[in-house]
């Protein structure tokens, strides 16, 4: 279950994550809260760096050519639409952090899910006698 609070912690089964609008520093890669850190992990790394973190636009090539509108058309319902326009754009771009952020969290917490299932399974083997 996740509980979205869009400027503080969220909580996502039992991991906790701080969920923030632009990511401090730039755009650089945080690990959740709640993650054990090793003392030799390199620092935090730039998503750029970040191949498989890396946003690509498969229609990149098929975009529309941009129109510039001349200043003899910009009235008020043109201002009107921009505005609306960059609005929702900041509001698609919240989203996909959002979402990049949860599933980082899910990503990060699958090792310990993965041990905690081959646990369960371990103790069923071996109530049951399951000889694999």
């Amino acid at each position: 279950m996740v509980t979205e609070n869009m400027y503080g912690p969220i909580q996502y089964g039992d991991v906790k994550v701080q969920y923030t609008p632009v990511p401090p520093g730039g755009g650089y890669y945080y690990p959740p809260v709640g993650v054990p850190k090793t003392e030799d992990e390199p620092p935090a790394a730039p998503l750029e760096a970040l191949p498989s973190l890396r946003r690509q636009d498969a229609a990149a090539g098929n975009r529309r050519r941009r129109e510039f509108t001349q200043d003899s058309h910009k009235d008020d319902s043109y201002w009107d639409r921009r505005r609306r326009n960059n609005e929702a754009a900041k509001r698609s771009r919240e989203k996909r952090r959002f979402n990049d952020m949860i599933l980082e969290t899910r990503v990060a917490s699958s090792p310990r899910t993965t041990t905690c299932f081959a646990r369960t399974i371990n103790t069923i083997r071996d109530k049951f006698g399951i000889i694999v």
